[in-house]
């Protein structure tokens, strides 16, 4: 798979929006659970349709130790997985 930082922020507000009902616009500061967006239940909702869109696994690790919660630090994190693939 190969996509810029656009396409998979793209995604991912595509994922939100769609799959989750966020109606906040979402940009690269956009902190899901600090910001009151989504609660714990949808964040790791979130975190398994990120990993299914992407064909990535995130671990619990990963979604602190780089703060996926943000959702710039989540396209970096995903652009970093799949460039590997």
């Amino acid at each position: 798979m190969n996509m810029d930082r656009v396409e998979i922020m793209r995604k991912i507000e595509e994922l939100l929006k769609k799959e989750l009902n966020v109606i906040t616009s979402i940009n690269d500061k956009t902190a899901l659970l600090q910001d009151n967006i989504l609660d714990s239940l949808d964040f790791m909702n979130y975190v398994t349709m990120v990993e299914s869109s992407f064909s990535i696994s995130i671990s619990n690790e990963d979604i602190s130790d780089f703060k996926l919660g943000v959702v710039g630090n989540m396209v970096t994190y995903i652009e970093q997985r799949i460039k590997k693939c």
